[in-house]
């Protein structure tokens, strides 16, 4: 049942980020995005990482997400232009993307060996990938094994600067979006600030 969950999680969540790389319409890309991140977030849940799950909801797909549909409706609104994302660069980026793959392939094949070779040291009877592979399908977890009390030491204590810097990074998005939306002022000579209305048609600049 777990395996089924997977793929019907899985193949929905690739297909979702092919959409957010090659759809020109901007705003299709971000809720692409969004259900991407929701997906993700449900295979975090299904690892039985809910403190994982909830920080993907709130701070990427609540957070991030939702930032970028701001911004986008704010551009349009200041010029007037709708935003559409730009597929020109779809050739290198394929090829940057195939090699980041490539990449991150070898990385994990070197780590899984290297598991492996612990194992066969540490007389293992059984391989490394097989153990992987039940981990995967939610077998053989301890039920007592607490994630948000494991896992939130290691946040406070050890990533606690990362995490600063992220905020900071949202705050700067967030206080950004504010002055695109705000609207444009001009000084009169009395000293007085006030809003700059648009003109209406017909009228001459």
């Amino acid at each position: 049942m777990e395996t089924l969950v997977f793929f019907g999680l899985a193949v929905p969540i690739l297909v979702l980020a092919v959409v957010v790389v090659t759809t020109p319409h901007i705003l299709r890309a971000v809720v692409s995005l969004f259900l991407t991140l929701v997906g993700v977030a449900g295979l975090f849940f299904l690892m039985r990482a809910p403190i994982l799950g909830v920080m993907q909801l709130m701070i990427y797909a609540g957070g991030v997400v939702v930032l970028f549909a701001f911004a986008v409706m704010l551009v349009r609104r200041v010029t007037g232009e709708f935003v559409r994302q730009q597929t020109g660069l779809a050739g290198p980026a394929l090829v940057v993307g195939l090699l980041f793959f490539v990449v991150l392939m070898g990385i994990g094949s070197g780590y899984l060996a290297g598991l492996e070779d612990e194992a066969a040291a540490a007389g293992s009877v059984h391989p490394v990938s097989r153990d992987l592979a039940e981990r995967l399908v939610l077998t053989d977890v301890p039920e007592e094994i607490d994630p948000v009390e494991d896992f939130s030491p290691v946040m406070i204590r050890d990533y606690v600067i990362p995490f600063e810097i992220a905020s900071i990074l949202l705050l700067v998005a967030m206080i950004g979006a504010v002055l695109i939306g705000h609207p444009l002022e001009q000084k009169h000579p009395g000293g007085e600030i006030e809003p700059e209305e648009p003109a209406e048609e017909g009228e001459e600049a």
